[in-house]
């Protein structure tokens, strides 16, 4: 059993973070290296955080809620409550595809 704050806890959420903000990212239509235009930093960051290899520090979380209208709550934690309605709709969309 994994504990909270292990090694193994810490990388599943960062690769947890990482698909939250691949999604969000390819929902809002723009590329890795538009997005690490925008908000200054490399097309590299933007991938490792993506990959899970490291979360986003918390100003760059905040620069990443502005750019696609979402809440430190939903990047980090995976909570939905106050995304803007299309956006969570579309999220589902992409997660869960009819059959």
């Amino acid at each position: 059993m994994v504990s909270p704050g292990s090694k193994s806890d810490t990388s599943r959420s960062a690769v947890a973070i990482g698909q939250r903000l691949q999604l969000i990212r390819e929902i809002a239509g723009v590329t890795q290296t538009q997005l690490a235009r925008r908000i200054r930093v490399t097309q590299g960051t933007c991938s490792a955080w993506e990959s899970g290899k490291r979360p986003p520090g918390l100003k760059i979380a905040n620069a990443l809620c502005d750019a696609y209208n979402v809440t430190l709550d939903y990047i980090y934690r995976n909570n939905t409550a106050g995304l803007p309605h299309a956006l969570l709709t579309e999220i589902n969309r992409r997660l869960y595809p009819e059959d």
